[in-house]
């Protein structure tokens, strides 16, 4: 029986030296496989360090290799910048403003420039310009207010509300109440605010809004037009009432008998066509009488003499 006892035990030995070796051969087999990843890119089987990474405001000059590790180098100040870390990093070229914009923050070696839109100028993210912002005119508010990063949006004023003012910014204002000792001018609009005036200023005993006061200021236009356009014809007419005076008085021009050239005739006289022919000297001081005969002649456009008959 103890016999028996005693190769059970050699056996269980036995068996327990077996699995203790293949469990050492298992061991070594995955640290082999994990030697082999620690080394499989490295030379000599020597273990590998990891590759240095480039700091933000560096940029990789050389790669990492099997042999040699990241080169790094840094960005120019002022020029370029990397806002990043990695192996395979480079710098990037720093911006300028665009038109209609002021710096707000300068290039460094790790963040690019910074641009802000000129005020009434927004920036548009399509072209990356800043373009002028829309004015909101008489009777409009701006119910989003120009910004560096965005547009003017305009609405029109809501009923006890106004705006008269030209502006990218300015919003709706709500109208001016008067007060129990005042009376209306002009109620509100959604261009002019209400006007009120004292109830002891005279007014003729009613209010009026600013329609009678706007019909009354055309009505003063169309007086003040009609009286420049009577003292206009008047002293047209004084014109031409003095001209026509002179021209009277002045006598026609005679030159030994002939009638002068059209270009030598007084404007205000007509060009003589009859006239009469020399007459001795005894004869011009003496009156014609009813039996006198005189010889008459006519002379054309060019001054000929035609000798026609005689006149009695």
């Amino acid at each position: 029986m103890f016999m028996i006892i005693m190769m059970n035990k050699n056996k269980i030995q036995r068996f327990i030296y077996l699995l203790e070796f293949f469990l050492a051969l298992c061991v070594a087999e995955v640290s082999s496989e994990f030697i082999e990843q620690r080394t499989r890119n490295c030379i000599d089987n020597e273990l590998c360090d990891t590759c240095t990474l480039c700091a933000p405001g560096f940029e990789t000059s050389h790669v990492c290799t099997e042999t040699k590790d990241t080169v790094c180098t840094q960005c120019i100040p002022g020029q370029s910048f990397n806002p990043v870390a990695g192996r395979n990093v480079y710098c990037k070229p720093c911006k300028d403003c665009p038109i209609n914009s002021r710096l707000k923050r300068s290039c460094n070696l790790t963040h690019n420039t910074e641009c802000e839109c000129e005020r009434d100028f927004y920036i548009d993210l399509a072209s990356g310009t800043c373009k002028p912002c829309t004015v909101c005119t008489h009777g409009y508010g701006a119910a989003r207010p120009c910004s560096p990063f965005h547009n003017t949006l305009c609405r029109t004023c809501p009923h006890g509300t106004y705006n008269n003012m030209h502006s990218t910014t300015s919003g709706c204002i709500p109208c001016t109440q008067c007060k129990e000792s005042q009376h209306i001018l002009h109620r509100c609009t959604h261009i002019q605010d209400t006007i009120c005036a004292e109830s002891d200023i005279p007014f003729n005993g009613r209010r009026r809004d600013m329609d009678t006061i706007d019909e009354e200021a055309e009505e003063s236009d169309s007086i003040i037009a009609i009286y420049c356009a009577l003292l206009a014809s008047v002293v047209f007419g004084l014109l031409v009432y003095v001209t026509i005076k002179q021209c009277r008085a002045k006598p026609p021009i005679k030159t030994n008998g002939t009638v002068p050239s059209s270009a030598s005739v007084p404007l205000c006289h007509p060009r003589p066509t009859l006239v009469d022919m020399e007459l001795p000297p005894s004869r011009l001081d003496r009156r014609a009488k009813p039996n006198d005969v005189r010889p008459i002649m006519v002379v054309n456009e060019k001054g000929k003499k035609l000798r026609t008959g005689l006149l009695h």
